[in-house]
């Protein structure tokens, strides 16, 4: 159980989260200023479950597009991606997605898409996919492995080190990514009556980082 400091400090940054709400209208070739993380979620997931590849191909850019939305090589990500992605790839995908909402690590990872080798970008789609149950792993999220409570964290399941580019998604990883996403619920439900999803719980860990409070993040998830 958390303390009452750490679920206030919890609270307060799972409600003040502020990543760029943002998607892009590729019919339209234009931008999207969406109100809240909601819509966004709304809109990437219409187009993942839809039967139209192309569709499907402009929800998986949409990921990109959000994802790497403060980043200056967003839209070269995102270009690479829509140029090399499958019409095969893309039929695959949109099977596994209308079949299950929690595709693992590996499926997903066996689609072999450009730009999703990784778990940050894996895990984003599975987030999307199901908000309510999953989260993203990526690598502000790991950070709290390596901080002063990482041993006693979820995270130090994650084979994975400093020095590595990209969390890999390998079958153990997949595993621990599984439990990353029970802790987010158990947070939820032993701390706050299940008032938040694990993306909730993700986001507000995600925004305490950001804020350089590494190691009050680091520990929350420790202690609960």
């Amino acid at each position: 159980m958390l303390t009452t400091e750490q679920k206030r400090d919890l609270q307060e940054a799972i409600e003040n989260y502020n990543f760029p709400t943002v998607a892009f209208d590729f019919k339209l070739d234009q931008e999207l200023q969406l109100k809240n993380m909601y819509k966004v979620e709304e809109y990437i997931i219409s187009l993942l479950l839809n039967p139209d590849s192309s569709a499907i191909r402009d929800g998986l850019s949409n990921i990109l597009y959000w994802g790497y939305a403060t980043a200056g090589y967003r839209d070269y990500r995102v270009s690479l991606f829509r140029e090399n992605v499958t019409s095969y790839q893309l039929q695959i995908a949109g099977e596994l997605f209308r079949r299950t909402a929690q595709p693992t690590i590996t499926e997903i990872k066996e689609l072999g898409m450009p730009q999703f080798s990784g778990i940050s970008f894996i895990s984003k789609i599975r987030m999307f996919l199901d908000p309510e149950k999953s989260a993203v792993l990526d690598k502000q999220i790991i950070k709290m492995k390596f901080s002063a409570y990482g041993e006693q964290t979820i995270l130090a399941k994650v084979s994975h080190s400093p020095k590595e580019g990209q969390i890999r998604p390998s079958k153990p990883n997949s595993y621990a990514y599984e439990a990353w996403c029970h802790r987010l619920l158990a947070i939820s439900t032993c701390n706050f009556d299940s008032k938040y999803r694990a993306v909730d719980i993700e986001r507000g860990l995600f925004a305490l980082i950001r804020k350089g409070k590494l190691d009050d993040a680091a520990k929350i998830l420790a202690n609960a």
